[in-house]
C-alpha cells in the first residue's frame, strides 16, 4: 500500500491556503525530504529584488505554494489539490502531513504523523532522522 501524505501551506495568519495530496512515498525520507530539498536555500520575500531567482526566492507565501505544486506535478495522477478546510479537518487517508509556513522569511516545515509533531527550517530537515524520532 502507498504511503499517502498532505502538504499544507499556511499564510502569515496560519490559515491553510494550499492542500496538496501525494498518493505515494509520503514518508519523511521520501516526500518530506523531497519537499525540504526543493525549499532548501530559498527565502520568502515581499517583491522581486536584485538577485532573486526561481532557484533562491519566493515572492511571498502564495508564490511558494504555487511553486511547490509546479515542482511536484509532473504527470497524470499522483499529486492532487484539495480545498483548504476551515477547521483543518482532512481525511484523505494520509499517514503524514507536512505543514509549510514562513519563519524569519524562510520556509519552515512541521511534520506530523498524528502522534508526533516535529518542526524545523527546510535547510535543516532530515527525513531519515525524523523517521527515527517519530
Amino acid at each position: 500500500m502507498s504511503t499517502r501524505s498532505l502538504t499544507i501551506v499556511k499564510d502569515d495568519t496560519m490559515n491553510d491556503i494550499m492542500v496538496m495530496y501525494r498518493q505515494s512515498d509520503g514518508y519523511p525520507s521520501g516526500h518530506g525530504q523531497d519537499l525540504a530539498d526543493y525549499l532548501r536555500d530559498h527565502k520568502i520575500t515581499n517583491g522581486i529584488g536584485a538577485g532573486a531567482t526561481w532557484a533562491n526566492s519566493f515572492n511571498g507565501i502564495p508564490c511558494m505554494a504555487a511553486s511547490i505544486v509546479a515542482a511536484f506535478k509532473d504527470t497524470i495522477g499522483g499529486i492532487y489539490l484539495y480545498a483548504p478546510q476551515p477547521e483543518g479537518d482532512y481525511h484523505h487517508g494520509q499517514e503524514y502531513i507536512y505543514y509549510v509556513s514562513a519563519r524569519d522569511n524562510r520556509p519552515y516545515i512541521t511534520m506530523t504523523d498524528g502522534e508526533h509533531d516535529i518542526g524545523c527550517f527546510a535547510d535543516d530537515f532530515n527525513g531519515k532522522r525524523m523517521e527515527e524520532n517519530a
